[in-house]
């Protein structure tokens, strides 16, 4: 914060201006300037997994692995949902990597604004780089399950002698759905982050949402034991074909569906340009309300 100096001129003149009014062009030049602010922020958001803790950063392990585990044993071995010839444990983690992405991101940065309101409240800087670089906590879950799905797969080439991996060539596509969910995730919480800082009951609602909305995402069984005539429906879901693209393309089981891509794209651009535009607009009453 710039103070002013006893010599300076008596006609100087301060001004102050809303971040709003200086464009794309300017706003992306300000977010620029303050990215090391986003890394700390970033970093922040990991330690939050493990702070005050007992078993500490095991937390950044169990916390994605034991979901991964009893959802195998629930819907693997007792409901015996179809995994598409895959071993269950290979197919569910494939499916629940791509949701974290989109799942866990979000929710760290629907609280971004009420976690850092003691720097929000105090010191200035833009406030839009909030959600993007706490989506880093959930990003962290993430890692550690794409990890656990090379380890899978390796195991399983021993185990059985076979490769339950897609070719090379497909690779690229995995990080585009990956990138997609993360987007997604963004896009959401530029609304969630401000509803989040007026009402922090926000975020046992929004709980509420992603627990139903994972039930109707092909995370746990394949987009084909959806009913034919209800598979229009899910297509609808940006998340379907992003989840089923993501699995495809790592281990080569799920359904490549270009027009449901190229509807994410859609909702994700149209709700991220949007989502921008409404935290822009109301970052300065969030703020007071914290």
């Amino acid at each position: 914060m710039k103070t002013a100096h006893a010599s300076a001129p008596a006609d100087a003149v301060w001004t102050i201006e809303s971040g709003t009014r200086r464009g794309f062009v300017g706003q992306v030049r300000e977010y620029w300037r303050f990215r090391y602010a986003a890394r700390f922020f970033a970093v922040r958001s990991i330690q939050i997994l493990y702070k005050r803790t007992q078993l500490g950063w095991l937390w950044i392990i169990l916390r994605p692995v034991l979901p991964v585990v009893v959802g195998t044993f629930v819907f693997g071995e007792i409901m015996n949902l179809p995994s598409l010839g895959l071993p269950y444990f290979l197919f569910n983690l494939a499916g629940t990597t791509c949701w974290t992405a989109f799942d866990r991101s979000l929710g760290w940065a629907t609280r971004s604004l009420e976690r850092n309101r003691h720097l929000v409240t105090k010191i200035y800087f833009p406030r839009a780089i909030l959600p993007p670089a706490s989506t880093a906590g959930g990003l962290m879950e993430c890692v550690v399950q794409i990890g656990m799905l090379v380890i899978a797969v390796c195991y399983f080439r021993s185990a059985e002698g076979r490769w339950y991996v897609a070719p090379a060539r497909d690779w690229p596509l995995a990080a585009l759905a990956l990138g997609m969910a993360l987007g997604l995730a963004v896009a959401f919480s530029w609304f969630t982050a401000i509803w989040q800082a007026h009402a922090r009951d926000t975020r046992f609602a929004l709980g509420w949402v992603l627990s139903f909305w994972s039930y109707f995402t092909p995370v746990v069984y394949p987009l084909e034991h959806i009913p034919a005539k209800y598979r229009f429906l899910a297509l609808m879901n940006p998340l379907t074909s992003v989840v089923e693209a993501f699995r495809a393309s790592t281990i080569g089981a799920g359904v490549v569906s270009w027009w449901g891509l190229a509807w994410a794209a859609t909702v994700l651009l149209v709700s991220g340009i949007a989502g921008w535009h409404y935290f822009l607009r109301a970052e300065g009453q969030a703020a007071d309300r914290l």
